[in-house]
């Protein structure tokens, strides 16, 4: 279920990718499935000799992105939510030097929306543009947005901008 696409520039790498969802609540059953897209991602991550810009469905919440924080009783035992799941996150940026461009811009929103037992809307972050911290450094990926008047799934889209000076050689 999990999917990841590399596109190959001169100076960089664009990663884009859905991991996939651990299960539903209160039954994580494909954990197992999660944790082996987790590792084989890594791997490939770490095979990369550029830096990257990663985009994607990351199904998990970062810090207490979600409705109410991670400390409310709907987020028990909730997908994307496990303490697993999250040190696998964390990791995965310290290891890879990734700026959360959302994060770093300041932009307080939520990416997903789900309706639970039909009633409730409960909202949390998902979605992520994550880039190597050398390209924040260097001002080539810049200007982040949410896209909150552009209708879409549950998702909401996100936008950034490069400098042209990443496609130009030097």
């Amino acid at each position: 279920e999990g999917r990841c696409v590399v596109a190959h520039f001169d100076f960089f790498h664009l990663v884009v990718a859905y991991f996939p969802n651990s299960g539903k609540k209160g039954e994580l059953s494909s954990m197992g499935k999660r944790r082996r897209f987790d590792r084989a991602l890594r791997k490939r991550l770490a095979e990369l000799e550029k830096p990257v810009v990663f985009v994607g469905d990351m199904n998990v919440i970062d810090r207490e992105d979600a409705q109410g924080g991670l400390s409310g009783s709907h987020w028990v035992d909730h997908p994307g939510c496990s303490e697993g799941e999250r040190a696998n996150f964390w990791d995965l940026k310290k290891e890879n030097n990734f700026i959360d461009l959302q994060e770093k811009e300041g932009k307080q929103n939520f990416t997903f929306s789900c309706t639970c037992a039909g009633r409730e809307v409960w909202r949390c972050k998902l979605d992520y543009v994550l880039v190597s911290e050398c390209l924040v450094s260097a001002r080539l990926v810049k200007i982040f947005s949410l896209e909150t008047h552009v209708a879409t799934s549950d998702h909401l889209p996100q936008a950034f901008q490069v400098n042209a000076g990443l496609f130009e050689k030097s």
